[in-house]
């Protein structure tokens, strides 16, 4: 935008500064953002078929939209005249080359977007970020202690799943429950734990000779039954303190999931 504005007072024209302004989104196409491509496809297929988009192109219209909002909050008479201009864009063959130009390099970025890439959200850095974030909250921290203790009394199940269980050991056929109290299962010896994952060394693991099946893991239906998933919940602290001490907000989440869960024998009476 400030492109614009500088080129304007040098003194070029709207013709010009139409111009200069495509040139500009065809240099930002690589900036555009996976999901507005996605947004665009899905408009496309849907168009009735006497409806045509500037330069034929979804995306190309809504970039052009972004631009003539900004343009009119800007206001000033050469501004305005450069936002009309975009309106009437579809109508003036004299920037069909320009409009081909930024489709044809939309076209060849969408296809080069190969296995390897990812949104923003999904790099390394950015998940680390945004983990961390989370973390720093006490839901987050208290998420962290359940899948802690649960990968301590559950890690044989977990193996058994990952199939690197030692020879001859059985897999459990369901996740352990967690005690109520807090306990630690026997850990393996430390030099294990160090070197192996079950019976295969963590050096397979790197070296791309092992790839475990972690999406067949997560998707592992748990099967939880409505007395275990009691089991489970009212070992939470919310269910355990007098509903006294609790929040409002709390003790009614208290009450509606006892209520819920009353039909289970071992649900316990809450005082």
């Amino acid at each position: 935008m400030r492109i614009l504005m500088n080129h304007f007072q040098d003194g070029a024209k709207t013709h010009e500064a139409t111009a200069l302004a495509l040139d500009c989104l065809c240099q930002l196409s690589d900036c555009v953002p996976s999901s507005l491509h996605r947004a665009a496809a899905l408009l496309e297929d849907i168009l009735p078929a006497d409806v045509h988009p500037v330069g034929d192109s979804v995306l190309l219209q809504l970039l052009v939209l972004a631009l003539y909002s900004h343009l009119v909050c800007i206001g000033g008479n050469n501004v305005i005249a450069l936002a009309e201009t975009l309106c009437n864009l579809g109508q003036l063959s004299t920037f069909a080359d320009k409009m081909e130009e930024f489709v044809s390099i939309l076209t060849e970025s969408c296809e080069s977007l190969g296995e390897d890439y990812c949104t923003m959200e999904a790099a390394p850095h950015m998940e680390e970020a945004l983990v961390s974030k989370i973390l720093f909250t006490s839901d987050g921290r208290a998420a962290l202690k359940v899948l802690w203790q649960f990968l301590q009394h559950s890690s044989q199940w977990v193996l058994g799943q990952l199939k690197v269980l030692e020879p001859g050991v059985q897999a459990p056929t369901s996740p352990s429950a967690i005690p109520s109290t807090a306990s630690r299962p026997a850990p393996p010896s430390l030099l294990h734990t160090m070197f192996y994952m079950g019976h295969r060394p963590f050096d397979q693991l790197l070296a791309g000779a092992w790839e475990p099946d972690w999406t067949s893991l997560l998707h592992t239906p748990l099967g939880l039954s409505q007395d275990r998933l009691w089991t489970q919940l009212s070992r939470r602290f919310e269910f355990q303190e007098a509903q006294e001490l609790l929040s409002e907000h709390d003790a009614t989440v208290v009450a509606s999931l006892t209520s819920l869960f009353s039909s289970v024998p071992a649900t316990p009476q809450l005082h």
